[in-house]
Protein backbone atom coordinates (compact mmCIF):
# COMPACT_ATOMS: atom_id res chain seq x y z
CA UNK A 1 0.00 0.00 0.00
CA UNK A 2 1.14 3.49 -1.07
CA UNK A 3 1.93 6.34 1.68
CA UNK A 4 0.39 9.64 1.29
CA UNK A 5 1.93 12.41 0.04
CA UNK A 6 0.91 14.89 2.01
CA UNK A 7 -0.51 15.30 5.80
CA UNK A 8 -3.13 17.91 6.24
CA UNK A 9 -4.20 19.02 9.24
CA UNK A 10 -7.20 21.71 9.14
CA UNK A 11 -7.61 24.45 11.39
CA UNK A 12 -9.71 28.09 12.39
CA UNK A 13 -9.09 30.73 13.91
CA UNK A 14 -13.13 31.42 14.82
CA UNK A 15 -15.73 29.23 16.83
CA UNK A 16 -19.54 29.94 15.79
CA UNK A 17 -20.46 28.46 18.84
CA UNK A 18 -18.60 31.18 20.69
CA UNK A 19 -21.01 33.42 18.56
CA UNK A 20 -23.99 31.66 19.29
CA UNK A 21 -23.48 32.33 22.94
CA UNK A 22 -23.06 36.13 22.93
CA UNK A 23 -25.76 37.16 20.27
CA UNK A 24 -27.91 38.02 21.76
CA UNK A 25 -26.51 40.21 23.35
CA UNK A 26 -24.84 41.84 20.21
CA UNK A 27 -27.81 42.17 18.65
CA UNK A 28 -29.15 43.89 21.64
CA UNK A 29 -26.56 46.49 22.21
CA UNK A 30 -27.02 46.98 18.45
CA UNK A 31 -30.58 47.49 18.69
CA UNK A 32 -30.03 49.97 21.25
CA UNK A 33 -27.58 51.97 19.50
CA UNK A 34 -30.02 51.98 16.26
CA UNK A 35 -33.31 53.08 18.71
CA UNK A 36 -30.48 56.04 20.55
CA UNK A 37 -30.41 57.31 16.80
CA UNK A 38 -34.33 57.05 15.90
CA UNK A 39 -34.58 58.78 19.72
CA UNK A 40 -32.16 61.69 18.85
CA UNK A 41 -34.06 62.31 15.22
CA UNK A 42 -37.48 62.32 16.89
CA UNK A 43 -36.12 64.77 19.34
CA UNK A 44 -34.94 67.27 16.63
CA UNK A 45 -37.81 66.63 14.93
CA UNK A 46 -39.69 68.30 17.73
CA UNK A 47 -37.26 71.12 18.59
CA UNK A 48 -37.08 71.95 14.51
CA UNK A 49 -40.81 72.24 14.76
CA UNK A 50 -40.96 70.68 11.68
CA UNK A 51 -44.63 69.38 12.01
CA UNK A 52 -47.93 71.23 11.60
CA UNK A 53 -48.75 75.08 13.42
CA UNK A 54 -50.11 74.66 16.62
CA UNK A 55 -53.72 76.57 16.28
CA UNK A 56 -54.83 80.27 17.54
CA UNK A 57 -56.97 78.69 20.39
CA UNK A 58 -54.10 75.97 21.30
CA UNK A 59 -52.00 78.78 21.86
CA UNK A 60 -53.71 80.80 24.50
CA UNK A 61 -54.87 77.34 26.31
CA UNK A 62 -51.40 76.97 26.56
CA UNK A 63 -50.62 80.42 27.91
CA UNK A 64 -53.43 80.01 30.21
CA UNK A 65 -51.95 76.69 31.41
CA UNK A 66 -54.96 74.78 30.46
CA UNK A 67 -55.13 70.77 29.10
CA UNK A 68 -57.84 68.23 28.23
CA UNK A 69 -55.30 65.88 28.89
CA UNK A 70 -56.06 63.33 31.84
CA UNK A 71 -53.23 63.35 33.77
CA UNK A 72 -51.63 66.78 32.69
CA UNK A 73 -51.43 69.64 34.56
CA UNK A 74 -48.61 71.71 32.66
CA UNK A 75 -47.83 75.58 34.05
CA UNK A 76 -48.58 78.36 31.39
CA UNK A 77 -46.00 78.93 28.72
CA UNK A 78 -45.25 81.17 25.85
CA UNK A 79 -43.87 77.71 23.86
CA UNK A 80 -45.13 78.08 20.82
CA UNK A 81 -43.65 74.57 19.48
CA UNK A 82 -45.56 71.54 19.12
CA UNK A 83 -45.03 68.74 21.45
CA UNK A 84 -43.54 70.62 24.15
CA UNK A 85 -45.80 71.68 26.46
CA UNK A 86 -44.89 70.47 29.55
CA UNK A 87 -41.64 69.07 27.76
CA UNK A 88 -43.01 65.57 29.14
CA UNK A 89 -42.90 63.71 25.79
CA UNK A 90 -39.73 65.12 25.00
CA UNK A 91 -38.05 63.87 27.92
CA UNK A 92 -39.76 60.48 27.82
CA UNK A 93 -38.35 59.64 24.40
CA UNK A 94 -35.43 57.35 24.73
CA UNK A 95 -34.20 54.16 22.63
CA UNK A 96 -33.68 51.21 24.48
CA UNK A 97 -32.67 47.27 23.16
CA UNK A 98 -36.31 46.59 23.00
CA UNK A 99 -37.31 49.73 20.81
CA UNK A 100 -38.01 53.26 20.86
CA UNK A 101 -40.05 54.33 24.22
CA UNK A 102 -42.22 57.58 24.93
CA UNK A 103 -45.23 58.46 26.67
CA UNK A 104 -48.08 56.93 25.09
CA UNK A 105 -49.68 59.93 23.81
CA UNK A 106 -46.94 60.45 21.59
CA UNK A 107 -48.36 57.60 19.54
CA UNK A 108 -51.76 59.62 19.28
CA UNK A 109 -49.87 62.86 18.17
CA UNK A 110 -48.01 60.70 15.71
CA UNK A 111 -51.06 59.40 14.15
CA UNK A 112 -53.86 62.51 15.05
CA UNK A 113 -56.85 62.15 17.09
CA UNK A 114 -59.73 64.06 18.22
CA UNK A 115 -60.36 65.14 21.70
CA UNK A 116 -63.41 64.56 23.88
CA UNK A 117 -64.69 67.70 23.16
CA UNK A 118 -64.96 66.65 19.25
CA UNK A 119 -61.72 68.40 17.78
CA UNK A 120 -59.72 67.20 15.33
CA UNK A 121 -56.17 67.02 16.34
CA UNK A 122 -53.86 66.87 12.78
CA UNK A 123 -51.10 64.00 12.61
CA UNK A 124 -47.83 65.42 13.75
CA UNK A 125 -45.35 63.37 12.08
CA UNK A 126 -42.39 63.42 14.28
CA UNK A 127 -41.18 60.11 15.09
CA UNK A 128 -38.08 59.46 13.32
CA UNK A 129 -36.89 56.10 11.63
CA UNK A 130 -33.61 54.82 10.77
CA UNK A 131 -32.99 56.20 7.19
CA UNK A 132 -33.48 59.47 8.31
CA UNK A 133 -29.81 58.90 9.92
CA UNK A 134 -27.77 57.12 6.81
CA UNK A 135 -24.40 57.76 8.87
CA UNK A 136 -25.43 56.08 11.82
CA UNK A 137 -27.19 53.29 10.23
CA UNK A 138 -23.69 52.21 8.75
CA UNK A 139 -21.45 52.70 11.71
CA UNK A 140 -23.95 50.56 13.48
CA UNK A 141 -23.32 48.04 10.37
CA UNK A 142 -19.76 48.20 10.64
CA UNK A 143 -19.85 48.13 14.58
CA UNK A 144 -21.82 44.74 14.29
CA UNK A 145 -19.66 42.64 11.93
CA UNK A 146 -16.77 44.35 14.20
CA UNK A 147 -18.24 42.58 16.95
CA UNK A 148 -19.37 39.39 15.77
CA UNK A 149 -15.94 39.01 14.51
CA UNK A 150 -14.18 39.24 18.17
CA UNK A 151 -17.16 37.54 19.60
CA UNK A 152 -16.32 34.30 17.26
CA UNK A 153 -12.46 34.53 17.53
CA UNK A 154 -10.69 31.63 19.56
Amino acid sequence: MAKGLYNLKFTSNFSFSKLRQNLDDIIGKQNEAITDSIARNTKKNILTAGTQKLAPNTLEVRRRGLTTFPGHSPSPTTETRPLLYSKRLFDSIKGTKEGLEMMDYGLLHQEGFKTKEGFDVHPRKFIASINDDKDALKEVQNDLVKKMNRAMRK
